[in-house]
């Protein structure tokens, strides 16, 4: 499945709008999945709040 990219940057303005903490990565080329770098980012997050 493809996201548009056009459609991910309308959606963080609108979560930073709605005062979320928005981080905006675009992996080019690759399909909508889950990778290590994204596994490891919200491990980060995480232990940042916990």
């Amino acid at each position: 499945m493809h996201i548009p990219e056009e459609r991910v940057h309308e959606t963080a303005e609108v979560m930073n709008k709605l005062g979320g903490a928005v981080t905006t990565v675009i992996y080019p080329n690759m399909p909508h999945t889950v990778i290590y770098d994204e596994i490891e980012h919200v491990r980060k997050m995480m232990a940042a709040v916990l």
